[in-house]
């Protein structure tokens, strides 16, 4: 599994580039599941992180995005 970022720009301006990347563990460690801008996931248990399994809710320990500015990402601690 690779642990690299979308390939974008530094600073972005479109929220088509923007992306949110959730991790199973501390410190940015097992799976990954990117969520790329525009996208609305409405049941983490049927995402699939980035290795094809299924299943993510209640599992994100860490995260890493990149979103434009005036934009923000919205994560839940428990089923919304």
């Amino acid at each position: 599994m690779s642990d690299a970022a979308p390939n974008t720009p530094e600073v972005i301006t479109e929220l088509r580039d923007a992306w949110v990347r959730l991790y199973d563990d501390k410190s940015f460690k097992d799976r990954v599941l990117t969520v790329r801008g525009g996208v609305n996931i409405q049941n983490m248990s049927d995402a699939s992180p980035d290795d094809g399994t299924k299943g993510f809710n209640d599992k994100a320990s860490s995260v890493k995005f990149q979103i434009p500015q005036g934009w923000k990402a919205v994560l839940f601690d428990d089923a919304n």
